[in-house]
């Protein structure tokens, strides 16, 4: 049986944004699962309690202990849930650091982040390691998001530690997530760490050298 891994998406994103990381996974025999974290009705009122259980309930249709990788607020919601879901390995792509390790939280926003109806130029300017088909293909599936989920998450959610091996890949020119955030955290539970140079926020996942990033973490974890 190949091993199996659970990608977990950004805020305002989709299962879309590991469609590259999804292919080469599959091409080293591994079996993968991206699916698109659901408002379930009024995105108003959406918690991250309300996404941590739809992560937990996508662990349970697996066969087996997966390697969860999150990105952003998917690293949040993988860390969070690795409390309580036996798991493989850890790999958390410029995640919103946990309680502790944020130093300037941001509380204020607005009811639902209208992220679908932004700007291209602003997509441009946050992807801009990215190339312009990569940057319109990505405003083009931006999806609006609630702002209680962000508020909590960048409020600091509580973790412990995780048991599992965890590997924290942190892109050096960050302007979405604060790198030294994130290089605190992963010292303080003594994950390992690869520094992204040159990168964006989702340069690791949508970035010209993405292919090689996702690389790095196949080898990381080792044979299927």
């Amino acid at each position: 049986m190949s091993g199996q891994v659970l990608f977990i998406h950004g805020a305002g994103g989709g299962a879309w944004e590991f469609d590259s990381w999804q292919e080469e996974f599959e091409r080293y025999g591994w079996r993968t699962l991206a699916r698109n974290l659901s408002a379930n009705g009024d995105l108003s009122g959406v918690s991250f309690l309300d996404y941590l259980s739809q992560v937990e309930e996508w662990v349970k249709s697996l066969q087996e202990p997966p390697v969860i990788i999150g990105a952003s607020l998917g690293g949040l919601l993988a860390l969070k849930a690795a409390e309580s879901i036996p798991l493989r390995a850890l790999v958390l792509v410029n995640p919103i650091p946990p309680a502790g390790f944020v130093a300037s939280p941001r509380l204020a926003w607005p009811d639902v982040v209208a992220w679908s109806q932004s700007p291209l130029a602003d997509t441009e300017k946050s992807m801009f390691d990215c190339t312009p088909e990569s940057a319109a293909r990505a405003h083009s599936q931006w999806r609006d998001e609630s702002g209680r989920v962000l508020a909590e998450a960048h409020a600091g959610i509580d973790c412990r530690v995780p048991s599992a091996p965890t590997l924290v890949l942190i892109s050096q020119l960050d302007a979405d997530v604060p790198p030294g955030d994130i290089a605190a955290m992963a010292a303080s539970y003594g994950s390992d760490v690869h520094f992204c140079k040159g990168m964006s926020h989702l340069g690791p996942l949508l970035g010209p050298h993405a292919t090689e990033v996702c690389r790095v973490v196949i080898d990381w974890l080792g044979p299927v």
